[in-house]
C-alpha cells in the first residue's frame, strides 16, 4: 500500500515538472521568434529559387 502512494506521488511530480517544461517551451518560442525564422525560410527559399535558375 505505501510503495503505490510512493509511485503516484511520483508520478505527480513527474506530470508537475513535465507541465513546467512546456510552459518554458511555449514562452521561449515568442511570435517574434517565428517571425524570424520564417523571414529566414524564405530568404533561403529565395536562394534556392535562384540557385536553381542560374544552373539551367
Amino acid at each position: 500500500m505505501k510503495s503505490i502512494q510512493e509511485a503516484e506521488k511520483k508520478i505527480s511530480q513527474c506530470e508537475h515538472v513535465f507541465q513546467k517544461q512546456e510552459q518554458l517551451s511555449q514562452s521561449i518560442l515568442t511570435s517574434s521568434l517565428v517571425d524570424i525564422l520564417y523571414r529566414r525560410y524564405e530568404l533561403c527559399k529565395r536562394k534556392l529559387d535562384c540557385t536553381e535558375q542560374f544552373r539551367l
